[in-house]
């Protein structure tokens, strides 16, 4: 590797750990919201009528955890950056989960009509019940699982609500985030940023390649190389960004659908 190149990806490397360190404190605000109530849902707002609606599955208590959970992964990041710096591995899945949260947050709320705010909640937990029923399986005690009573509760909730259970579907996070991505087809995409992260999640090669700095290629014979990678900045700000910026939206949603529009 040449000394220019070499002298460029310091350069992104350094611009990069800038980046993050914007990036997280522009979530301070947004933290603190969450920690001191300040999503509280105004009488006749958009959530309310929803939870007048569905009192047994409230769209603002979901939005609410996602939220938390997105925060908190954030918070582990910062932790692990304070302490270690960037890992290959570790800051991108805390960043998928973030990521995630988030994207379901804004999927939840953006829609304008009632109705399909409300069968997404119910499809969120028609996943939930599932994924709690093959939990209990997987422990051995199936046989001590609730889930004809949640079908029965269930059913009771969607007559009250006047919702069908079949347009109450969940077709997985690759489907939230393609249906909420605001910057399709580019380095920007939510989605791209999500099977990226998730591609780390799981050690995958060419994700690993899309992330890691490559640096001292050497050819060892055959046509074949090695070369030495370090885990770099510049890379994680990018992803990062996107998670933030969807943290934002979802918390921009939330106090369009919480509050009342004069």
């Amino acid at each position: 590797m040449t000394a220019d190149t070499t002298t460029d990806l310091d350069g992104l490397d350094e611009a990069g750990r800038a980046k993050t360190q914007q990036l997280m404190k522009t979530l301070t605000a947004v933290a603190r919201k969450c920690e001191t109530g300040g999503h509280s849902i105004e009488p006749t707002s958009d959530l309310d009528l929803d939870h007048q609606r569905m009192t047994g599955l409230l769209v603002g208590h979901s939005v609410d955890r996602a939220l938390h959970h997105s925060l908190d992964c954030l918070w582990g990041l910062n932790q692990l950056l304070v302490v270690n710096g960037p890992q290959h591995y570790s800051p991108y899945v805390l960043i998928r989960g973030a990521l995630e949260s988030a994207a379901t947050a804004v999927w939840l709320l953006s829609p304008d009509d009632q109705t399909t705010r409300l069968q997404r909640r119910v499809a969120l937990e028609v996943d939930n019940s599932k994924e709690a029923s093959k939990a209990i399986a997987a422990a051995g005690h199936a046989d001590q699982d609730d889930a004809d009573q949640r079908k029965r509760n269930l059913g009771a909730l969607l007559r009250d609500s006047g919702l069908v259970l079949k347009n109450c579907q969940w077709h997985g996070y690759g489907a939230v985030v393609q249906e909420i991505d605001d910057a399709p087809n580019t380095l920007k995409s939510v989605e791209l940023a999500w099977r990226t992260t998730s591609g780390m999640s799981h050690g995958k090669l060419w994700s690993f390649e899309v992330f890691a700095a490559e640096s001292n290629r050497r050819v060892v014979g055959n046509g074949a190389f090695k070369a030495d990678f370090s885990p770099s900045y510049h890379g994680l700000s990018k992803v990062l960004e996107v998670a933030v910026r969807t943290i934002h939206r979802a918390d921009a949603l939330f106090d369009e659908r919480r509050k009342v529009t004069q």
